[in-house]
Formats: C-alpha cells, sequence, structure tokens
C-alpha cells in the first residue's frame, strides 16, 4: 500500500460546438454572484402613514378656522 495515494475525480464539462474553430469545446460553468436583496414594501405602513397625515392636516385646518371666526 502506498501512504500517499490520492483518490482522484475526474469533471465531466458538458461540450459545446464551436464554429470558428471547427470543434467542440467544454463550457465553463459562471460564477455564482451574490443574490440581491429584493427590498419589500410594507403597504400597511405606508397605508398608516398617509391616513395619518390626511388627519392631522385636517386637524390643524379644524384648529385654525375655529380660532380666526
Amino acid at each position: 500500500m502506498k501512504k500517499n495515494s490520492k483518490n482522484v475525480k475526474e469533471i465531466e464539462l458538458p461540450l459545446e460546438f464551436n464554429p470558428g474553430l471547427k470543434k467542440y469545446e467544454p463550457t465553463l460553468p459562471t460564477r455564482k454572484t451574490r443574490k440581491k436583496l429584493k427590498v419589500g414594501i410594507d403597504w400597511k405602513w405606508i397605508i398608516l402613514i398617509i391616513i395619518s397625515i390626511i388627519l392631522i392636516t385636517s386637524a390643524i385646518f379644524y384648529v385654525i378656522n375655529k380660532f380666526v371666526k
């Protein structure tokens, strides 16, 4: 038995025909990129903010009109 025996694993790459060279060449896999983060919009908060802005502005106009008259 050999002490330094290593298992060699052969990788079979898919072949693709290259018409320029007129021969088959292996297609190398592309690099994996980081996943893009999807920013989810929470519509509940946006609707709540819009409603609160409308209520606050209407309350301000009501108070202003009450003191002006």
